[in-house]
């Protein structure tokens, strides 16, 4: 079956079920598709286009307004192949889609934000018992480098295929801390995402980040960070699509038109947050109950898909908005040791998205030199799921630190995710 690219993403829909919409033509003494307000997959969106209508026996009737004679005057290709026969049957089928994920800060941008605040103490030779105390640097420059792996993979649903992937990451940059309350920094980082669809084919998307980050204390304990970032995202994609023409009248004789769709594209990324909360201590215990808003907007350049199958697709400029709370709580504990300092952490987050939704993609056909558009629909969103953190951070002599961390999601629809990171840090 047909799944949908998901990396592409246009307008709102506000589009019904399949069995809504058979329901109503149930009862209404009449059931006609496409109807207007109907989901439809890649497969169903192609299928549509391209299926004879039986009352003219007319192939490709959508695609040729009913008439024939249309598809020698804009169609090319194998495409030409396909429209202009008598009439047959598909289905369609392809694979592709489903390769955008949940997007998280660096993990090594997250402590250094943890640790810049708070009062100023000494280098971490933990002077206090306190955890709060161990993880509080003296002012000045921090250079800091970080490499992440991450297993994502997702679960196949009507509107997108499933993958299995791998994504390598590496983050380097610097922080400043200018006063015991305020502090700030800047990240590069590159990232390299490849993957293999359940359905077959395969994707992969190279990210170039850069990410500004702030941390502010208005008042004793209490804190507001901020950041902001923009990458630029290069994608490419091998899609696999079918049809088969049948005979009509002679199911035996077929002729299928199959292929690998490639395609090379690109895509801007913006995105902006805020969290406040409070470091509550106990003993060498702290406490840090905290919330966030993080917005995303990623906007998609048009592109062609190129093969020989005639089921090659152009893709229109879409883009997504995406607009995430977050409410969590972290635990840290910090302890001496005769090399310097230990200190595990823990932290759970509720996520819960609030703008991004279903949407609407449209495409047409490269062997229409109409470039007539048609439209299919994406998977609707998990709106709410748990992201785990568990790790440790080693301060050592000469004011250098290493330190190790744990990632996954829980109770999410779609995805199952796995990452490791480890990251140094050398203040100076």
């Amino acid at each position: 079956m047909i799944r949908n690219n998901s990396q592409n993403h246009g307008t709102a829909s506000g589009c019904r079920s399949l069995v809504n919409v058979l329901i109503g033509g149930l009862l209404a003494g009449s059931v006609s598709l496409p109807v207007a307000g109907y989901c439809q997959t890649l497969d169903e969106a192609v299928n549509n286009q391209l299926k004879p209508d039986p009352s003219t026996a007319v192939f490709c009737s959508q695609l040729l307004d009913g008439d024939r004679s249309n598809a020698s005057k804009f169609l090319t290709g194998q495409l030409l192949g396909i429209c202009d026969r008598d009439q047959n049957a598909g289905p369609s089928t392809s694979t592709g889609g489903g390769a955008a994920s949940p997007t998280t800060l660096p993990k090594i941008v997250q402590q250094r934000l943890r640790e810049m605040r708070g009062e100023k103490a000494a280098p971490p030779k933990v002077q206090a018992s306190s955890g709060d105390a161990v993880t509080r640097l003296g002012s000045g420059l921090s250079l800091f480098l970080s490499g992440e792996y991450e297993s994502l993979n997702r679960d196949v649903t009507t509107f997108e295929d499933g993958y299995d992937s791998d994504i390598w990451r590496v983050t380097g940059g610097a922080d400043y801390l200018f006063t015991d309350r305020v502090g700030a920094g800047l990240a590069l980082g590159y990232s390299r995402q490849n993957g293999s669809y359940t359905g077959g084919g395969r994707f992969g998307n190279d990210s170039y980040d850069i990410l500004a980050f702030g941390s502010f204390l208005p008042f004793e304990r209490t804190f507001v960070q901020v950041t902001a970032g923009y990458a630029r995202k290069q994608y490419d994609r091998d899609r696999q699509a079918t049809w088969t023409w049948t005979q009509a009248g002679n199911p035996g004789n077929q002729l299928p038109f199959a292929g690998s769709e490639h395609a090379d594209y690109n895509a801007n990324e913006v995105r902006v947050g805020a969290l406040a909360g409070y470091d509550y201590p106990v003993g060498n215990v702290t406490i840090s109950p905290h919330a966030g808003l993080d917005w995303d907007h990623i906007s998609f350049d048009t592109y062609s898909e190129t093969g020989s199958s005639g089921l090659e697709l152009t893709y229109y400029n879409d883009q997504r908005n995406s607009l995430q709370s977050t409410v969590g709580v972290q635990t840290q504990v910090g302890f001496k040791t005769g090399f310097g300092a230990l200190v595990p952490q823990a932290s759970v987050d509720w996520m819960h998205e609030f703008e991004d939704d279903q949407r609407t993609v449209d495409v047409s056909f490269v062997g229409d030199s109409r470039g007539r558009r048609f439209s299919y629909e994406t998977e609707r969103p998990d709106r709410d799921w748990f992201v785990i953190n568990a790790g440790v951070v080693a301060y050592l002599p000469n004011d250098f630190q290493v330190f190790c961390n744990y990632r996954t999601l829980l109770g999410h629809r779609y995805y199952d995710s796995n990452a490791a990171t480890v990251g140094l840090r050398v203040s100076f």
